[in-house]
């Protein structure tokens, strides 16, 4: 069974990897995480080859992972820190992941980014200090961007030691929010890190966001797909030119279709659709919205709906389903 073995911290080795299946999104193959003075206990006498990363080049788009890499801020820690096995790393990601879902409006791949920042060995269980970030993608106008998740949250994981050099987590511990946030940091954290966890850093920050885009990356090269990666406010959204009150009725009956005038895609039984939004203003304030439905592969035309807006009012819609294809399995958000 591996030990933990502790390390003076001389410099911050981040060991990062990523992955999100195409098949699912709940089950991490490789993870992001950046950990204090990583130490090789089946080798200690090798060096560890580093390729350092400067600001600037955390949001490069590489797939070369599992890798080891420099953190470009050093660590404020004065303390001693310890090894991360692959196993622990592992099991530090899945808990973020299945932690996090269904907290967050679901998106077609999850991704995760932590910071081991130490380790307390407890008897036979870990207490693991980490900074994390959570993100669910999906395509809004051709881009795959994070459509929901959070920022970074400092958690503490429990975890217990397998006979296997398994580990299961039997703890999950986030600051509370609100008034108690700052009393419950201190709690959670110990003094030598906690003003790493209450003030975020650029660099700690810009280390999570890529770590967890890497998540995206490979999941898009799994379906053979380029795209460019980001966050919601990357998008420039354009909107129809018509009343808030005749917006909201339309969209909330057509909730499948953007309210924003381009595209976002869904895979449906195994077939990927595009769901347009499209409007044209022809003066007079009369307008027309059009939404449709269409094979991303092909192009072929689902269905079609058009809403003509009349001075304001919603004058007529005309449906047309042009091939039924069963049930769907989208559901609304």
């Amino acid at each position: 069974m591996k030990r933990i073995l502790s390390a003076l911290i001389i410099s911050t080795v981040v060991v990062f990897a990523a992955g999100c299946s195409a098949k699912s999104s709940d089950e991490p193959e490789t993870s992001g995480t950046m950990t204090e003075n990583a130490v090789s206990e089946a080798a200690p006498e090798e060096s560890l080859k580093l390729n350092v990363v400067s600001e600037g080049q955390e949001d490069a788009e590489t797939n070369d992972s599992p890798q080891l890499r420099a953190a470009s801020a050093q660590t404020d820690m004065e303390s001693l820190s310890v090894a991360v096995s692959k196993e622990v790393d592992s099991a530090v990601a899945k808990a973020i992941l299945d932690q996090n879902k269904g907290s967050y409006i679901k998106g077609e791949c999850s991704g995760e980014g932590h910071i081991i920042m130490d380790v307390a060995n407890e008897s036979n269980s870990l207490k693991v200090y980490t900074l994390t970030m959570y993100g669910e993608y999906g395509f809004i106008n051709d881009m795959f961007i994070k459509i929901s998740g959070s920022g970074v949250i400092p958690a503490v994981i429990s975890l217990q030691e397998g006979m296997d050099d398994s580990y299961t987590v039997i703890g999950y511990e986030e600051p509370e929010d609100g008034s108690g946030y700052t009393a419950s940091l201190k709690e959670l954290f110990p003094a030598h890190i906690y003003s790493r966890v209450s003030s975020i850093s650029d660099s700690d920050r810009s280390y999570l966001t890529n770590a967890e885009r890497q998540y995206a990356r490979d999941y898009l090269a799994s379906i053979g797909r380029s795209a460019k990666t980001g966050e919601y406010s990357d998008v420039d959204f354009q909107y129809p030119d018509i009343p808030e009150d005749i917006k909201k009725t339309i969209f909330d009956r057509y909730w499948e279709y953007p309210d924003w005038i381009g595209t976002t895609e869904a895979v449906e039984n195994g077939v990927r659709y595009v769901y347009e939004t499209q409007w044209k203003d022809y003066g007079n304030n009369d307008s027309m919205v059009y939404l449709t439905k269409y094979v991303y592969d092909t192009g072929e035309i689902i269905r079609t709906i058009n809403v003509h807006i009349d001075n304001g009012v919603i004058e007529s819609s005309e449906e047309k389903v042009l091939k039924i294809i069963g049930t769907t399995q989208m559901e609304k958000p």
